[in-house]
């Protein structure tokens, strides 16, 4: 089958999808025609796929036109275009598949709007409020207005949990039928230059919803527990009065704010700590709990689709000091509780969330999709 791959980013850069779209490539090519278009001033060669990059450095009608007008002739006897959701690429994917009459599949696991919304500081919501009730411009709203068109143009959008089928449904109105979730592949463990063994009561947290909870939580624990340690990733609007409360409670041995650290320091300190809570609310918790799954980190969440509850993670009602101290403390004082779950979510990881599987289910929509117009 001929396929071509759509990418805003490509290796060297390190940003999604750039990595994904590279490792696909690499495992889709043993079997398939493959050839990638994107924006790049120069890219990172895969064998045996042709790469076609065109100039960062034009204005932007001249860059898009330039995109659809390389896509309309590379696409002529392609089976199927599967493009990664960003305007700039999916928009020429829409005009090639309405020209060429070529079935086309949109990955949808990152909202553009609410991106650019974020970067420009106009809103720090979370997707299922920026979809109902978005705080931003009228260009971010236009940009929601084109996901709209684009995203129901597409013969499958593919969804990367729950939570992104239900707003492709509801908000971008896409027919249900039409969206297919598949997990995101968890990236290749990373190899860090010092070791990683788990440190006995580190616990890793977000900057985000219920942070100060989670603080408290380390209070109430410090006593029977002396040797706890949170580490808080990211940065909070409340900041200054996050720092105040860990001033009242004394916690500043135990309290450690990580605002900007590199990748590979953030995976050091995930992979070293007791056990994950994954508070994130900003951003969707499903590919941060794969991650945990892939590297035997016990996770503790509010209800999600990935978690049984004491199988393969702690489920908690809310995020309250009174109920996260009793999970915590059940993790730390009974080791055999750790271990089961560790090794149950790590079995769980090889046998769906792992790259393999989400080639499977990728040729899967490819021989669906094939014979779509």
């Amino acid at each position: 089958m001929k396929i071509i791959l759509t990418t805003p980013l490509f290796p060297p850069e390190i940003a999604e999808p750039a990595p994904y779209v590279k490792e696909l490539a690499k495992k889709l090519s043993k079997k398939h025609d493959i050839r990638i278009l994107t924006y790049a001033n120069q890219t990172e060669k895969v064998a045996g796929v042709q790469i076609i990059n065109i100039k960062k450095n034009q204005h932007l009608l001249g860059r898009l036109f330039n995109f659809t007008k390389t896509l309309y002739q590379n696409a002529k006897e392609a089976d199927i275009i599967y493009t990664q959701n960003a305007i700039a690429v999916s928009l020429p994917v829409v005009i090639v598949k309405t020209l060429r009459k070529i079935p086309i599949i949109i990955r949808y696991s990152e909202d553009e709007a609410l991106n650019r919304s974020r970067q420009l500081k106009f809103s720090q919501q979370n997707l299922e409020e920026f979809t109902q009730k978005p705080k931003t411009s009228l260009k971010i709203k236009f940009i929601q207005k084109l996901a709209i068109f684009i995203l129901r143009k597409a013969n499958y959008v593919l969804t990367s949990s729950n939570l992104f089928s239900e707003i492709t449904q509801k908000y971008y109105q896409v027919q249900k039928e039409k969206i297919i979730k598949i997990y995101n592949p968890a990236p290749a463990k990373k190899i860090l230059p010092f070791a990683d063994k788990p440190i006995p009561y580190q616990i890793t947290a977000f900057n985000e919803n219920n942070i100060t909870e989670i603080i408290k939580t380390v209070k109430t624990l410090a006593s029977n527990f002396p040797q706890i340690k949170l580490y808080v990733i990211g940065k909070n609007k409340e900041q200054k009065k996050i720092n105040q409360t860990c001033q009242d409670l004394n916690l500043k041995n135990k309290v450690k704010f990580l605002y900007s650290i590199s990748e590979a320091e953030k995976e050091f300190i995930k992979r070293t700590s007791h056990l994950l809570i994954a508070n994130n609310k900003t951003e969707d918790k499903t590919d941060t709990i794969i991650s945990c799954f892939r590297d035997g980190i016990p996770t503790i969440s509010t209800k999600h689709e990935l978690i049984n509850n004491s199988t393969n993670g702690i489920i908690v009602e809310k995020f309250s000091s009174k109920i996260l101290s009793e999970k915590i403390s059940q993790l730390f004082e009974n080791e055999n509780l750790p271990k089961q779950i560790t090794k149950n979510s790590k079995t769980e990881f090889d046998n769906k969330y792992n790259w393999n599987n989400h080639i499977k289910r990728l040729e899967d929509v490819f021989s669906i999709t094939k014979n779509h117009v």
